[in-house]
């Protein structure tokens, strides 16, 4: 399995918790969740990925990953994290 990370808005991720699912036709997720896609939004939905279910869509050279995964994929948690490392869980 893998962890990957989608980057969203608090709204959008508050929406995707109450229909247990992503939304679209592919999410796109990173292997970091302070990476590249942090321009996506502050909230941050941590997924469980079957390695075979992602697919790698770029890599970068400080070794960020980004995948499209399928919608079905595990929610783990959802968070925001602040500038200094703290945690706010997202109901």
């Amino acid at each position: 399995m893998l962890t990957l990370y989608h980057r969203t808005t608090v709204e959008a991720a508050e929406a995707i918790l109450r229909a247990g699912a992503l939304d679209g036709p592919t999410a796109c997720a990173s292997t970091r969740p302070n990476g590249h896609p942090t321009g996506f939004g502050e909230a941050i939905i941590e997924l469980r990925v079957p390695e075979d279910a992602a697919e790698l869509d770029d890599e970068f050279p400080d070794g960020e990953q980004h995948y499209r995964v399928p919608l079905d994929s595990m929610i783990f948690d959802a968070y925001t994290l602040s500038p200094d490392g703290r945690c706010q869980v997202i109901r």
